[in-house]
């Protein structure tokens, strides 16, 4: 729905939604919708800039409802997110293939760095977040493992 309002901001109504789906990354489960647009049907110039600008940050990076959240991370995290929390992808004229970028490893000369996070809600249970962000860190450790 986040999306979806985005897009009818910039008047975009000619889209297919996939989703949301269940995909399995190492040990655990994600929702995902693949959405798909025809820039020629949808009739608007450079979608894909203006799509990236209106859709960062998402929900899954920020909360919601946006403004709040993003002045709450603000003001209460006193930490860098530097890889955490961005998109990446292809961005051009022709295609835009986005992912949002939830966790990530930087690997450097004399260390490796794990950026993970968990969505926090009024239901959320502190310790299990910590957990699922845990699990999240195991999975980007076997990939590094794997790489070895």
């Amino acid at each position: 729905r986040y999306i979806i309002n985005k897009f009818k901001t910039i008047r975009l109504r000619e889209f297919e939604d996939i989703g949301p789906k269940t995909i399995k990354a190492g040990n655990l489960l994600h929702l995902k919708t693949d959405f798909i647009i025809d820039k020629l049907e949808a009739g608007i110039d450079n979608i894909s800039l203006k799509l990236a600008e209106l859709l960062h940050p998402t929900s899954a990076v920020c909360g919601m409802p946006q403004e709040e959240s993003q002045l709450f991370i603000l003001e209460n995290e006193h930490i860098e997110r530097a890889l955490y929390s961005g998109f990446l992808g292809i961005v051009s004229k022709e295609e835009l293939f986005l992912f949002v970028n939830l966790r990530c490893v930087e690997v450097q000369k004399e260390q490796v760095i794990f950026y993970a996070g968990a969505g926090i809600t009024q239901d959320s249970d502190p310790s299990k977040e910590w957990e699922e962000t845990n699990h999240k860190i195991e999975v980007l450790k076997s990939v590094i493992q794997f790489l070895n």
